[in-house]
């Protein structure tokens, strides 16, 4: 604003994960003591004092929506309407294909993301879909997740099964509109649905060209 180029400046500002459980304590020396040490999924977890995951399951290292599902805020006065909420799916690897389109440039190699630019500017007409979004993990708590339309697959730890020398992984199916918070796994009663976004999680780990 300052510089006057506002107008053909586009800012954008996001996260690349949930918040540090490790950060937060709590309010007092005694609630510490009791409460810092506590855990969930087996990872401990400190107090949310900002209520940044908004109640979702997980956080950083995870790939639970907590962990994932961060805030993106895009400013360009007179190309974006000012307060303007958009609950569509976007991801980081999106933002490379917006900026080359808005820079006028080709990419020649196959890439995961696509752009956002029509979104950005109201055309929603002319947005391109995601078939499927997908985290490859690496931590030992969640693993690989996929995301098809509200339908989430995720490999997580099998508290019940794993031991402190060998961790156990177990494939969860979550329905994000009912269950924003990931609570009810889904995946006995929709053997099919899984097998499904099993393929496409395969897909997912093939190299781009």
């Amino acid at each position: 604003d300052e510089l006057g180029i506002a107008e053909n400046t586009l800012v954008l500002f996001t996260s690349d994960n949930g918040h540090e459980p490790s950060y937060y304590r709590y309010a007092t020396k005694e609630e510490d003591k009791k409460y810092s040490h506590r855990t969930w999924n087996g990872h401990t977890q400190g107090e949310d004092r900002f209520q940044g995951t908004r109640g979702r399951r997980g956080t950083k290292r995870f790939n639970f929506e907590g962990g994932v599902n961060v805030p993106f805020i895009a400013r360009w006065p007179g190309k974006i309407a000012k307060g303007n909420i958009c609950e569509d799916r976007a991801v980081v690897y999106d933002l490379m294909p917006t900026v080359a389109e808005l820079a006028g440039v080709k990419i020649a190699h196959e890439i995961d993301g696509i752009s956002i630019l029509p979104t950005l500017v109201g055309e929603p007409e002319k947005q391109q879909k995601h078939e499927s979004i997908f985290w490859l993990g690496n931590d030992v708590f969640t693993r690989n997740a996929v995301i098809v339309d509200d339908w989430k697959l995720i490999e997580k730890k099998d508290l019940k099964k794993s031991s402190a020398k060998k961790a156990v992984y177990k494939w969860a199916l979550y329905d994000l509109k009912s269950d924003p918070n990931e609570t009810i796994n889904l995946a006995a009663s929709n053997p099919e649905k899984v097998k499904t976004m099993l393929k496409l999680v395969e897909r997912a780990r093939t190299p781009l060209r």
